[in-house]
């Protein structure tokens, strides 16, 4: 199990435009990596308007953030486009960095945190590339702040 303190998994992934990521190419920048499902549904448009808003603190804290969802292509880039999304979308469609940062399990059809419940995880990857935070239950758009508050 991944805890914090451990190398973060390397992964490549493509995001909503079809732009090649690759995590260890963000060395020297800390990341943070959004897990959320069913894009345009009220509770995932919500937590990220957070992010959306707050793009620069993120910024101003050298973060770069990802979104990480299992839809396709072509649904993640219109939702992206229609919420003024600042960010880049990986696509996972088989959820293997969901699993890789045991924000999912093989097999579920869901991530951790209740989507139903306007839960959506996170997790933080600092500049050395090791997981700073797990956080597998982030709530409110209030909870996003604070935690982004206390980051150095």
């Amino acid at each position: 199990m991944l805890q914090e303190g451990d190398t973060a998994p390397d992964f490549s992934a493509v995001d909503h435009n079809g732009s090649e990521f690759r995590m260890f190419d963000f060395k020297g920048k800390k990341v943070w990596l959004l897990f959320f499902s069913s894009p345009g549904g009220g509770n995932g448009t919500r937590h990220s308007h957070g992010y959306r808003d707050n793009h620069s603190d993120f910024a101003a804290k050298n973060i770069s953030v990802f979104g990480v969802n299992d839809r396709d292509q072509e649904s993640i880039r219109e939702w992206v486009e229609r919420e003024n999304l600042p960010f880049p979308v990986l696509l996972d469609g088989d959820r293997s960095i969901a699993i890789a940062f045991g924000m999912s399990n093989p097999g579920d059809e869901r991530y951790l945190a209740n989507p139903a419940e306007g839960r959506r995880p996170a997790v933080i990857v600092d500049e050395e590339g090791l997981v700073l935070k797990l956080l597998p239950d982030l709530a409110t758009v209030d909870q996003q702040t604070a935690i982004l508050a206390n980051l150095i």
